[in-house]
């Protein structure tokens, strides 16, 4: 009797293996979405972030572009929401 040679996906634990790789893409997926969650906030400090390199470091000193947070509840109280 002649033994066929063992194939990758022969592995008893072949099913467990995929489903752990699996796992992991599905987690690294959420992650990566999680982090692009609030595009209009990636947006304001990216733009606020490329006019401070564009500054001079005499208007630098002077006064800070305000946060995302500060932005927004000036936002809310402006239009009543």
């Amino acid at each position: 009797m002649t033994r066929r040679p063992r194939l990758a996906n022969d592995s008893p634990r072949h099913g467990a293996a995929s489903a752990w790789t699996w796992a992991v893409g599905a987690t690294l997926a959420a992650l990566v979405m999680t982090g692009c969650a609030d595009p209009a906030r990636n947006v304001y400090e990216g733009v606020r972030t490329r006019d401070t390199t564009m500054q001079t470091p005499m208007e630098r000193s002077t006064q800070p572009a305000p946060t995302y947070e500060d932005y927004e509840r000036e936002r809310r109280k402006a239009g009543g929401q």
